[in-house]
């Protein structure tokens, strides 16, 4: 398992990727399965396995608002998929007010073939910037 991540409040613009600057949980078996550099929002998955393809839970959590700025309207998150976010990983949510945040979860199984790699990250999929705090995102192996 392999778990990073970013407490530092952040603004995440439209379209764009949530940082994480933190390994907390370092990915050692197999080694360079999962790959990550500190302040990037992309995390690689290999595949790497026995089989013909490698399976991963990709699990993210949050706290999310409106920036003092912005407007209210619904916003959302989702997990991505090499820049293309998945539906069914979705967050979406409608704050009463700015700068009132929400905590979001969600997860997803990520089937990689063996010798490719996909690259995943949690997208702000609003029309508006967001402010993330607390964010976290976890990358589990399967098979």
């Amino acid at each position: 398992m392999a778990e990073f991540a970013e407490n530092a409040l952040q603004t995440v613009a439209a379209n764009g990727n949530f940082l994480f600057t933190e390994a907390s949980v370092p990915y050692s078996f197999p080694y360079g399965s999962v790959m990550h550099r500190d302040g990037s929002g992309l995390v690689t998955l290999r595949g790497n396995s026995n089989g013909r393809f490698s399976v991963y839970r990709v699990t993210y959590s949050s706290n999310i608002a409106i920036p003092a700025d912005g407007t209210v309207e619904p916003v959302s998150i989702a997990i991505s998929l090499n820049g293309e976010a998945l539906p069914t990983s979705t967050a979406i949510i409608t704050p009463a007010a700015v700068s009132q945040f929400w905590h979001v979860t969600d997860a997803t199984d990520i089937m990689v073939p063996n010798g490719c790699c996909v690259q995943v990250s949690i997208k702000n999929i609003s029309t508006q910037a967001i402010e993330a705090q607390n964010s976290s995102l976890t990358v589990r192996r399967l098979a």
